[in-house]
């Protein structure tokens, strides 16, 4: 008796997210990819005449890491100025100007706030500038974290 072979099913490819701009080439959009080579190699993985479905979104710079570790240099100096713990600062900072509102689970009020890292480059400094006020404490030069990436 000869088995029957099972048929197994392909998996299903899908590729990395790639990154562009939208520019205007001769009056008309057209999109520019930034790494031609990365979006080469992904299309690399499908075989010829698969169909695929191609999505665009528009991107949100996120806050960038230099943004990060000058918000841990400037809320270290304002616990170094108030006595406050750095961590509480933190808490404390997201509560106020990044609340998204409150729910309630298992019967307790809870406050749900966006996480620092969700923000963009613009939200980011703004959220600097109303700690500025909050604290009265100046934000500090921003000219030695390589203003470019901001």
């Amino acid at each position: 008796m000869t088995k029957t072979p099972k048929k197994t099913k392909k998996p299903i490819t899908t590729s990395q997210p790639f990154a562009g701009i939208i520019k205007l080439v001769d009056g008309k959009k057209k999109l520019k990819i930034n790494s031609p080579q990365f979006y080469q190699a992904q299309l690399e993985m499908f075989p010829v005449n698969t169909p695929i479905t191609l999505w665009l979104d528009a991107h949100k710079l996120k806050r960038s890491a230099q943004q990060n570790s000058f918000y841990h240099l400037y809320k270290q100096m304002i616990a170094n100025e108030t006595g406050q713990p750095a961590d509480g600062l933190h808490v404390l900072f997201k509560g106020k100007f990044l609340s998204k509102g409150i729910t309630e689970v298992l019967g307790e009020k809870v406050r749900v706030v966006k996480s620092t890292t969700d923000l963009t480059k613009l939200e980011f400094v703004e959220f600097l500038e109303r700690i500025e006020v909050l604290t009265g404490i100046e934000i500090p030069s921003t000219e030695e974290y390589n203003p470019t990436h901001w």
